[in-house]
């Protein structure tokens, strides 16, 4: 189309101008730029300078060395990323790149922002949502009513918060680690782990005559003297009349529930109670 040192050397090829561009792939195009190739089949090279989309249907918008070497790979622009011939199918954008600091990309079926936030932004006063969707298999239109999702969003806040993930996983179940958490963040928005566990056992316990007590165990991997102990307890376990429920860490690994009989009757209270352990 125009420029200077241009090639067009495969079967419908089409260089559109720019300089010492190459479209050597079957059906290939480069719109412009400098020093850009398009050798893959039905491959196209927006523009920029040292583009290369390589592999079948690879494109590269723009940007600088970016090559796009996976089938049905896509770069829009950005600097220095590859996405290589394994990484079929992917999307990716390299940015904050002054040339130190190159990446590639090897996963196929995978979109990578590098070095990059990504902000779901708004003006018409709806947050965006960031949607995760369940397993859905089937064509055509999409989600069709049919696969439901997890979503995240903000509300109108006072300030900015950031987040922070833990750097790791809970510590599994073992002597005084309970192998569960619950996330827990400080005023900074730093989020932690709060060792805690949530077990359910069957109990009966034995004939408890009135103003005495009976004791029943259960077991809970990693708990330990001195822990937190939150008792639930099924409503047919609970008498007319008056009586208690109670429920520590008595061993390691053991929490005791004990039954008070206040109501006048002997009682034999049986049922599935829950107890969540908790580090203090």
């Amino acid at each position: 189309g125009g420029g200077a040192t241009n090639t067009a050397s495969a079967t419908y090829s089409t260089v559109g101008g720019g300089f010492t561009n190459t479209a050597s792939g079957s059906l290939s195009t480069v719109g412009g730029g400098e020093t850009n190739t398009a050798s893959g089949l039905r491959s196209t090279v927006g523009g920029g300078q040292f583009n290369m989309a390589s592999a079948v249907f690879s494109t590269v918008g723009g940007g600088y060395q970016d090559t796009a070497a996976g089938d049905f790979s896509t770069i829009p622009g950005g600097r220095g990323l590859t996405l290589a011939a394994t990484a079929r199918g992917s999307f990716g954008f390299l940015g904050a790149n002054a040339g130190a600091n190159n990446m590639t990309i090897s996963t196929p079926d995978v979109a990578v922002f590098g070095n990059t936030d990504l902000w779901l932004a708004n003006n018409d006063g709806a947050a965006s949502e960031l949607r995760f969707f369940e397993d859905y298999s089937g064509a055509g239109a999409f989600p069709n009513g049919i696969a439901n999702y997890t979503a995240f969003k903000a509300q109108a806040q006072g300030g900015d918060i950031t987040y922070t993930l833990p750097s790791g996983l809970p510590a599994p179940a073992g002597t005084n680690q309970l192998g569960a958490a619950m996330m827990l963040t400080d005023n900074s928005g730093n989020l932690s782990w709060k060792q805690a566990r949530t077990t359910s056992a069957a109990l009966t316990f034995a004939l408890t005559a009135t103003g005495a007590t009976d004791d029943q165990t259960i077991t809970v991997t990693g708990a330990t003297v001195g822990d937190i102990v939150s008792l639930g307890v099924p409503n047919g376990a609970v008498p007319a009349g008056f009586a208690l429920y109670s429920a520590w860490v008595s061993a390691a690994d053991t929490v005791t529930v004990r039954f008070y009989n206040n109501t006048g009757v002997n009682q034999t209270p049986t049922g599935t109670f829950s107890v969540m352990v908790v580090k203090p």
